[in-house]
């Protein structure tokens, strides 16, 4: 059984995984933003995923960004198209922690670990 991480992009959407036993949060897999609920439904049921994790983007201030709005919105079709539980965390720093771990274009799925990492820490 695992949770899903999830780093919301309007192009790309990163993915971790964890395992619900281990609690160490992995980098799976960039996504183009497309086609992303049957895309998701699959992964969910091949890997028996209980719970998803997406991180919210605020400010630093906690004000709302250019991406929260969209992402709420995402978070929105999740529920109303999937059945089980989804958490939304803090992702602030993540992706520019994710560019300072490595230098490619798997930064979503890094940032994706990252956010799931914190939020299995923090619980």
């Amino acid at each position: 059984m695992y949770i899903l991480g999830i780093d919301y992009g309007r192009i790309n959407i990163g993915l971790a995984i964890a395992d619900e036993e281990l609690k160490i949060a992995m980098p799976y897999k960039n996504i183009k933003n497309k086609d992303t609920l049957s895309y998701l439904k699959k992964i969910i049921k091949e890997l028996d995923v209980k719970r998803i994790v997406i991180g919210m983007p605020m400010g630093l201030d906690n004000q709302k960004t250019n991406f929260t709005e969209p992402t709420k919105h995402f978070i929105e079709k999740l529920k109303k198209n999937l059945s089980l539980p989804i958490s939304e965390f803090d992702e602030r720093f993540t992706t520019q922690m994710a560019k300072k771990l490595i230098n490619s274009s798997d930064n979503h799925k890094v940032a994706a670990q990252i956010i799931l990492q914190n939020y299995i820490d923090s619980n």
